[in-house]
């Protein structure tokens, strides 16, 4: 993932892997990237707020990186829906 963090079907693969071993935190993080590559903005925002749920108040850095992605994720959604208002 790290080589292509923009490979649908790796993400596909590595969210079906974490469901498998009941991870559900890094399911739920990776679902939301896989949406945000679709560009469904708001399903990625609630698969992050999804991962949220399951990380433990310990785990700091990864609840940063997902607070992170989520306001990208609000950021790309406002900018798309913008565009989509100055075409119509």
């Amino acid at each position: 993932m790290l080589a292509k963090p923009n490979d649908f079907l790796a993400t596909q693969i590595l969210r079906t892997a974490y469901k498998k071993i009941n991870n559900m935190a890094k399911y739920h993080a990776t679902s939301a990237e896989y949406f945000a590559l679709m560009s469904n903005y708001t399903a990625a925002i609630q698969a992050t707020d999804r991962a949220l749920t399951f990380l433990p108040e310990v785990n700091r850095s990864e609840i940063s990186r997902l607070e992170a992605l989520k306001r990208s994720y609000r950021e790309r959604s406002k900018y798309i829906m913008e565009i989509k208002g100055k075409k119509r």
